[in-house]
């Protein structure tokens, strides 16, 4: 005999079915929801993070910085961070730079590119030993990378160690022999070590590739005044000579006040080149001229400038200029941003003397300063410019904190 279940029982079991399959529905249909949202999300990250790069390229920088802060919003990732970095290091924001390839080195430690923009920022805020520790982590991961060896470069002249400093040009140079940047500063270093017999040769060369002729005009004014022998070149002799010389020295210390955690190091030229942050914002290399004429002027004594830092800005002839002053001991180092009336902005590096209370420092692009700080804390002195323009300074100094 067949049994039969009752309706109710089949009714149910049809209901529940009905029921089992519209959960499966719903599931599926939130999943796929879920994931046209994310899907979206992504994509307007991208767009925002493409827009964002196109702008920085164009020199847009605070609608750059606007899209891709939206772009991090949205989830973009490093990518976001390193661009906005760039960004707020070209308007001069070094702090909020600082922090973005901070954030980059984070998600990502093993992208060479990062530590050497962030020590470049270092390398800007005068802070030696972070961006020593810096450009070495990027060698470390990338031996090859060119603009680390340029970074690390440039922070040896700043310690003075002009035999490192040029082992690491030397670096560059054999991979672009024709590098004006790298040619410039190997003759920086060499006149400064006391051997304008490889300045010489280094700047010749230069010469001869670089068609500017404000460049040229720079140049050629430092060949002129280099000596024909030095009392250094006359003991090692040539720059081979003196580098073996110097082979056995200590590596150098950090800056007091500056954190110095390891070897040294570089820069990522592919993706600096994308941002186009390092060839006109971190160009590397500043003469320091130390005169023998310094006379005594009032300024601050031995023990109120060691290691004190300042700000300071002003406007002239349409021009608006920002500048940091650091000074540790007899030296002074600093950096002068231009916001000329069209819009460009010049940075220019410049490193010097301190002694008697008076300071003389320039770049090597040609731009001089020859000055004092006062009593009160004002910088009084003459600025001229690559043309020979000459400008009276004088602007309060504000003590930075650090």
């Amino acid at each position: 005999m067949r049994y039969i279940l009752p309706r109710t029982l089949i009714f149910a079991v049809a209901v529940f079915g009905v029921f089992l399959s519209g959960q499966v529905s719903w599931s599926l249909r939130d999943e796929a929801v879920e994931k046209s949202r994310q899907d979206r999300v992504a994509e307007r990250a991208d767009a925002y993070l493409n827009e964002g790069k196109r702008e920085l390229e164009r020199g847009n920088l605070l609608r750059a910085i606007r899209l891709l802060s939206e772009a991090v919003r949205k989830g973009a990732g490093d990518e976001a961070y390193r661009l906005r970095g760039v960004a707020y290091g070209r308007r001069g924001a070094l702090p909020e730079a600082l922090a973005d390839f901070s954030r980059c080195i984070n998600a990502n430690r093993s992208d060479p590119s990062a530590y050497v923009l962030r020590g470049d920022i270092h390398n800007a805020r005068m802070d030696v030993g972070e961006a020593l520790s810096d450009y070495d982590a990027a060698i470390k991961l990338d031996p090859l990378y060119m603009d680390a060896y340029r970074g690390r470069g440039t922070a040896y002249l700043a310690l003075q160690r002009y035999d490192l400093s040029i082992r690491d040009l030397q670096v560059v140079l054999q991979d672009e022999p024709n590098d004006l940047e790298t040619l410039t500063n190997l003759g920086l270093a060499c006149k400064m070590a006391g051997l304008p017999n490889a300045a010489r040769d280094f700047w010749k060369k230069a010469l001869n590739l670089e068609t500017d002729n404000k460049w040229r005009q720079a140049v050629q004014k430092m060949v002129n005044d280099l000596p024909e022998y030095s009392s250094l070149e006359k003991r090692v002799g040539d720059l081979q000579g003196y580098l073996s010389r110097m082979a056995d020295l200590p590596p150098p210390e950090a800056p007091a006040g500056a954190k110095h955690q390891g070897s040294h190091l570089n820069r990522s030229r592919d993706r600096a080149r994308d941002s186009g942050f390092r060839q006109s914002d971190q160009q590397a290399g500043l003469k320091a001229k130390v005169g023998s004429d310094s006379q005594a002027v009032t300024g601050l004594n031995s023990g109120a400038r060691s290691r004190t830092t300042w700000k300071t800005g002003g406007s002239a002839m349409g021009m608006k200029w920002n500048a940091q002053l650091k000074m540790s001991g007899n030296r002074v180092s600093g950096v002068v941003r231009i916001l000329n009336p069209s819009g460009n902005e010049e940075t220019h590096y410049c490193y010097g003397s301190f002694e008697n209370g008076l300071i003389k420092a320039s770049d090597p692009s040609g731009f001089r300063f020859t000055g004092r700080v006062t009593d009160d804390s004002r910088l009084v002195g003459t600025l001229t410019a690559n043309d020979g323009t000459t400008f009276s300074v004088e602007v309060p100094l504000e003590a930075e904190a650090r």
